[in-house]
């Protein structure tokens, strides 16, 4: 489901029948704290990998925390696959913190490879919606060209089907009508989304999460509106969630452990 849709159902729940008591705009705000108060928090605790990305640098000592990262918070730090442990002892071989930055305690060599993990955040809610048409090469075509797609804009591949994964981070190189030449196309499909970094179509998180989504935006919208029905909706919010507490909770379900490297870890990669 997408943005735009998602708008749509709001508006249909709490009978906004136009623009008069939210535009989309101040829907989009709402449907974005709703995001991240709400639905992040609530997959976060059920499973905690589910946003886990990495950082790889070669041979470097500093590395800048992604601007991604949930909180600037990092998870772990991993030196040739081996975890490294925090430490305030510039002595002891570890990392420390400070501000936005990850600094090795101590020299490593050229070839060392420190991979950063941390908890991404989804991008922000959009309704544009660039959906790829045809790849060519390094070129794709998209069914909306924004006039904001322009060169060297930083862009990101977003995934069509659940759960709508940021596939990519790119740049474009050119633009000429509908046809978009991009730095790099690794991972994209026809159906996907090219969205300005940041941004996304579709809610980066499974089809499950989307009741719960509108719902919980929902009831902030009719908070807002001091609307008498806040308090039933809220009920059904609470009971959505149990659904789906219920449905992915691990004491009730089997799980896999994944490899450190599965999914959407290693999309970054500097040397």
């Amino acid at each position: 489901m997408t943005y735009s849709q998602i708008i749509e159902q709001i508006k249909l729940k709490g009978t906004f029948p136009d623009d008069s008591y939210f535009s989309s705009s101040e829907l989009l705000t709402i449907i974005d704290e709703s995001m991240t108060n709400s639905v992040v928090p609530l997959l976060m605790r059920l499973n905690e990998d589910y946003f886990t990305d990495s950082l790889i640098v070669i041979g470097q000592r500093e590395v800048r925390i992604p601007k991604r990262a949930i909180g600037s918070m990092v998870k772990q730090v991993f030196l040739n696959d081996n975890l490294l442990n925090r430490t305030d002892d510039n002595s002891y071989s570890g990392y420390t913190l400070k501000k936005n930055t990850v600094r090795l305690t101590f020299e490593p060599s050229v070839n060392d490879r420190l991979e950063i993990q941390f908890f991404s955040k989804p991008n922000k809610a959009s309704i544009v919606e660039s959906k790829i048409t045809e790849i060519s090469g390094l070129n794709v075509t998209l069914s909306l060209v924004p006039s904001s797609f322009t060169n060297g804009l930083a862009v990101d591949g977003i995934e069509a089907s659940s759960p709508n994964e940021i596939l990519l981070e790119t740049s474009i190189t050119g633009v000429s009508g509908n046809v978009v030449s991009l730095s790099s196309v690794s991972g994209l499909n026809v159906g996907d989304y090219i969205s300005v970094s940041g941004y996304s179509p579709v809610p980066n998180i499974p089809e499950e999460l989307t009741s719960v989504l509108i719902q919980s935006s929902l009831v902030s919208c009719l908070a807002a509106k001091k609307d008498n029905s806040v308090t039933l909706e809220m009920q059904k919010l609470d009971k959505l969630i149990e659904t789906f507490v219920t449905m992915l909770d691990p004491r009730v379900e089997i799980t896999h452990t994944l490899p450190r490297n599965n999914g959407r870890l290693n999309r970054f990669i500097r040397r």
